[in-house]
């Protein structure tokens, strides 16, 4: 399966690492890019997303009842980073040098749905025909969390981005998901370079395209970019 390339949730990750290095390590300010206006740690520059006023964050809660699920996801970050010291201890980490508690729980969100879709599609040996079942059932809880009635915590706090984040559209999850059946079958061969570049966006640039809400980028401008580079780190992910 193509899907042993790179995982949508370690995409996330080096989106998240980009988000927070600083020019000198790079020449590609990502940030300044997409919004084409100066990000947080450009010198001399406002910063692109508003320093947390510590007295306005809100107290993390545990929510008995998912379906009762409010439009803020920071009530659901213990869940969050849960799943992250689990599953990427470094993404946990890079997650705590955001600038707020807001964005943290934001990209939190993110990462615990594609980190539990990877689950489904990395399962190695499984058959397709189970993986392709899983599939199913999982597009049916991403349905029932974006109508507002998330099965557990962490896809409350989904539906509570969706909520609070006008910019944030099924699009690229549904898109997700599709790559994810399309490649959940046996012996998958690309024909063409077209169809990889296809297969990259499904996995990889998509990702892109759930964070620039989170980056408050002007959508519109932003989207190609975001596609690319996700494309682009799928794709030298795979030529390595």
């Amino acid at each position: 399966m193509l899907m042993l390339f790179l995982r949508p949730s370690s995409v996330l990750l080096i989106w998240v690492i980009q988000l927070l290095q600083v020019p000198l390590v790079s020449s590609f300010c990502l940030r300044r890019a997409v919004n084409q206006r100066p990000c947080v740690w450009c010198p001399q520059r406002p910063p692109l997303l508003a320093t947390p006023n510590p007295s306005s964050q809100s107290t993390m809660t545990t929510t008995t009842n998912p379906e009762a699920a409010t439009t803020d996801p920071v009530e659901y970050l213990g869940s969050m980073e849960t799943l992250m010291a689990e599953y990427d201890p470094i993404l946990l980490f890079a997650s705590r040098l955001l600038p707020s508690t807001t964005v943290r729980a934001q990209a939190g969100a993110l990462y615990a749905w594609c980190r539990r879709l990877d689950e489904i599609c990395d399962q190695v040996g499984a058959d397709p025909v189970d993986t392709q079942r899983a599939l199913k059932n999982w597009q049916e809880r991403f349905d029932a969390l974006t109508s507002g009635h998330p099965v557990d915590e962490l896809d409350a706090a989904l539906t509570a981005c969706f909520a609070s984040m006008p910019g944030l559209t099924v699009e690229p999850f549904e898109d997700m998901m599709a790559g994810m059946r399309d490649d959940a079958v046996p012996a998958r061969r690309v024909a063409n370079m077209a169809e990889l570049e296809h297969y990259a966006y499904q996995v990889a640039g998509t990702v892109g395209l759930m964070l620039l809400p989170l980056l408050q980028a002007p959508i519109q401008q932003a989207r190609e970019p975001a596609i690319c580079l996700g494309q682009a780190i799928q794709l030298v992910n795979i030529l390595r």
